[in-house]
């Protein structure tokens, strides 16, 4: 294993036949994205007419570690499903560039695995006969092989959770109520996945919550569920590690988060599986509502409205509850812990992204 050579040999040094290997690393493609076309572009070192012709594969991994010293460490490498075969490689002239052949079908598969992230790395592996020499990251860092990819992707559309809190919008807590702001440390989105019980989402499409005095101010209070029984809590695990307007609570790092009479309360770190017992902070439930940013909330005399007000007495509706177990008194339902991942999306655009990747020192 040769990793700081200043000229790539396809494929053969001297007599010997080997395997180059090239790894790319930090390249900004998002998973999911549609590769339209992918090449490398190599600066010529040396003046080569030799028949030559080179097979190209990829590494199949999520994110291709560095290459190291251990032998054979590029050829074991899994291979990918796709190869392109580059017949009949044309004479090089010294310090001239040359691309390979479309190599997007191997870009695209390893896009595709699970695994896949934006910044992640990706190598190629070069077999063949012939000889071509091009310039290595460590003989010309100006001029280096370089993986050209353009992309089409158009970003998933991010889920909105239903409830109290509007889920475009973002809040402070103030005065014993969660209150929009700009520049507030909490999501209204992520806050209606946490705080909402499926009392509360029936109450706002009924009657549009659970309100203080509707007077016909556009200004009212929802007030979060209280059981009368102290079993109906939950708890949900969550890790904060976003900043920012990406951010979703004043709340670093991984902890979790409970919902228990009317309360939303914290937990004090990683460790503290009971938020409940000596929490980092305890908030009211209580989301303040205006129609100046809220209008569909609200009715024609400027109170909160949900379906009964709305239709009056042309609307139906059954209400069922079942408690799971048996026996006359049943068992009261609980609900279980879940988990929710912070998604952040760019704007929802069909976009091409020609990017150009240096290949650095393995």
């Amino acid at each position: 294993m040769d990793l700081t050579g200043g000229v790539l040999d396809f494929t053969k040094s001297g007599s010997a036949d080997q395997v180059i290997g090239l790894r790319f690393q930090n390249l900004n493609i998002p998973a999911g994205a549609i590769i339209s076309s992918a090449m490398i572009r190599f600066k010529s070192a040396a003046r080569k007419s030799v028949d030559t012709s080179l097979v190209i594969k990829g590494e199949n991994a999520d994110n291709a570690s560095a290459f190291t010293s251990t032998a054979h460490d590029i050829s074991a490498r899994p291979d990918t499903t796709a190869s392109v075969s580059w017949n009949t490689v044309p004479t090089w002239t010294n310090g001239a560039f040359y691309e390979t052949p479309e190599l997007a079908t191997i870009v695209q598969e390893v896009v595709n695995r699970g695994g896949w992230a934006a910044n992640n790395a990706m190598a190629f592996k070069f077999t063949g006969t012939g000889v071509r020499q091009a310039l290595a990251y460590d003989g010309d860092q100006t001029n280096p092989p370089t993986l050209i990819v353009s992309y089409t992707f158009i970003p998933p559309t991010p889920i909105q959770y239903y409830g109290y809190f509007d889920s475009s919008s973002r809040y402070t807590y103030s005065s014993n109520a969660f209150v929009r702001s700009v520049s507030g440390e909490w999501s209204g989105n992520w806050l209606n996945w946490l705080c909402m019980r499926r009392i509360d989402v029936l109450r706002k499409v009924l009657m549009g919550g659970l309100a203080t005095s509707r007077q016909g101010s556009g200004n009212q209070i929802n007030i979060g569920e209280a059981p009368d029984d102290s079993t109906c809590y939950y708890q949900k695990w969550f890790a904060n590690n976003l900043s920012g307007a990406s951010s979703v609570s004043p709340y670093d790092g991984q902890r979790y988060y409970g919902i228990k009479d009317g309360y939303l309360y914290v937990g004090e770190d990683a460790t503290d599986a009971d938020p409940y017992d000596g929490s980092a902070a305890r908030y009211d439930i209580r989301v303040q509502k205006e129609e100046t940013y809220e209008p569909q909330d609200f009715a024609s005399d400027h109170n909160l409205a949900g379906v009964l007000q709305r239709v009056g007495d042309k609307a139906r509706w059954g209400n069922e509850f079942f408690n799971y177990g048996t026996g006359r008194d049943g068992k009261r339902w609980k609900d279980s812990q879940s988990y929710w991942h912070q998604h952040e999306f760019p704007d929802n655009r069909l976009a091409e992204h020609p990017q150009q990747y240096p290949d650095p020192a393995c």
